[in-house]
């Protein structure tokens, strides 16, 4: 394998997620005036192929790579090359995905050619760490950067305590559903609108919700109070996606409500305040929420960060400077007892599996019943810099066998 120091001026590939970060290479790419192709469905066929600098889309490459050597099994190598066969270089944006089959399928096939991972967070909640990975490097401190000039300031708002007793973990992650339970069945402490408007009206913001329900709401909330809003999740067409994206950067929006879309690769400079009313245990998921308010942008002076759901006492504050690990480790994961794979009709007691809609037999609704957001009357509190994370004997409860065995027995009753 080249060592990364000897690259110079040779072939490189930029491995990215979204879409939103195909455009923002691109874009620094072409003001310096470099000679770049790319790789992302959304963008078109790729006009360079054969371009030195090639940016694309970690799906999609995996995808075309795996039809490709396919095809060379079964003796068809006259199919047209997509891509150049060699990269000099590969630059793994968000690295901290790369644990995943995707990228290590595109590791193993350029298998010689040296990897830099880029991420504000190098940690994975699974234990797997970076095994490609021989280096860390870090950057400079948030001070620091706020020195250079290249982030603001910021102040953290957060909830005295939170209580987590009730919510489910899928994955090493409380799970979404249990999130929207958690803050649908339990109070908010502080109104996420009403505390908006009292910290940070006027400002262009980004609101991290639980589920989509919880999204959507508050999403009306703003509204209702004459806060411009759009919702955005997962399933949000590109194009509406896009138009969204652009009249928060313009300032057409000032609250963009999204679950798991805006946490990687948006950066809009304007955002000045998030809110995030979510709780994890992925420091990541925490950071990466909470960093996309502190870009520069002329006379933005300070950033917001409104955290309703405590993981500024779980984690840390933005700022606290955590002792990162790249090693991989065993998952110390405190996984829920998984529940039955098919589910009963409550009208008709017809057994189905449990993503089944509606019943396959009477065809009743199944789809879980919203629930109202209750919130309870309180303000977050400051939150001091370079807090470190507290002890949480409720963040990974320890269940009794007497607590498994209710369980259990909930389960039954449902069926």
């Amino acid at each position: 394998m080249k060592n990364v120091l000897e690259v110079s001026g040779g072939r490189v590939l930029i491995l990215v997620h979204r879409h939103e970060l195909v455009a923002q290479w691109l874009a620094e790419a072409r003001a310096l005036d470099l000679y770049v192709g790319f790789m992302a469905p959304s963008f078109g066929s790729n006009p360079n192929p054969q371009a030195p600098i090639q940016i694309a889309m970690v799906q999609t490459l995996n995808r075309k790579l795996s039809a490709h050597n396919k095809a060379h099994r079964i003796s068809q190598p006259s199919m047209k090359p997509f891509f150049p066969n060699e990269f000099d270089l590969i630059i793994a944006d968000e690295c901290h995905l790369s644990g995943s089959q995707t990228y290590r399928n595109i590791f193993f096939h350029y298998g010689d050619s040296p990897i830099i991972g880029l991420t504000a967070t190098p940690s994975r909640l699974d234990g797997r760490g970076f095994a490609w990975a021989s280096l860390l490097l870090e950057g400079p401190t948030h001070y620091q950067l706020v020195q250079a000039d290249a982030l603001v300031p910021f102040t953290t708002y957060s909830i005295d305590t939170i209580d987590y007793r009730s919510l489910r973990r899928i994955a090493g992650d409380w799970s979404a559903k249990s999130q929207g339970f958690q803050f649908e069945s339990q109070p908010l402490i502080g109104n996420v609108v009403n505390t908006y408007l009292e910290y940070a009206d006027g400002r262009s913001a980004i609101t991290f919700a639980s589920t989509v329900e919880h999204s959507k709401k508050l999403r009306d909330e703003y509204s209702l109070r004459g806060i411009p809003a759009a919702h955005l999740d997962g399933s949000t067409p590109t194009k509406e996606r896009n138009r969204m994206i652009r009249d928060l950067d313009t300032g057409a929006i000032r609250q963009l409500c999204n679950v798991g879309v805006c946490t990687e690769g948006l950066n809009i400079r304007r955002v000045s305040c998030v809110s995030i009313a979510f709780a994890t245990l992925s420091i990541n998921r925490w950071r990466q929420a909470a960093g996309r308010s502190l870009r520069t942008f002329p006379g933005k002076k300070d950033a917001l960060i409104l955290d309703h759901g405590g993981n500024g006492l779980r984690h840390g504050n933005l700022d606290y400077e955590h002792k990162w690990d790249i090693t991989p480790r065993t998952a110390r994961l405190n996984k829920p007892m998984d529940g039955p794979a098919a589910k009963a009709c409550p009208t008709c007691a017809a057994v189905m599996p449990s993503f089944a809609p509606t019943c396959e037999v009477c065809g009743e609704d199944l789809a879980p019943k919203e629930r109202k957001l209750k919130t309870k009357e309180g303000r977050l509190k400051k939150l001091a810099s370079g807090t470190a994370p507290v002890a949480d004997s409720q963040a990974t409860p320890r269940r009794s066998n007497k607590e498994k065995a209710a369980e259990i027995t909930t389960w039954f009753k449902t069926l």
